[in-house]
């Protein structure tokens, strides 16, 4: 079943939601969340730069066909 990108940017949202507490709590507790570790970002071929773009590309990665991304 094909997922249109007005569903796919439905559930990056709910997923956006769902999070809040939790990436709340990782930086409570000192931590930083991956999508703010430099790092983490450029071991995952991200080329966002703004959190939330940073999470969306990792996000619908899963929508992709096995093989269409070129790696980093």
């Amino acid at each position: 079943m094909k997922i249109d990108v007005a569903d796919r940017e439905q559930a990056f949202q709910r997923y956006l939601e769902k999070t809040v507490n939790l990436f709340a709590k990782i930086e409570d507790d000192g931590e930083v969340p991956w999508f703010k570790d430099p790092e983490k970002i450029a071991d995952l071929g991200i080329t966002a730069t703004d959190p939330t773009e940073i999470r969306r590309e990792l996000f619908m990665r899963r929508y992709e066909r096995k093989g269409s991304r070129r790696a980093a």
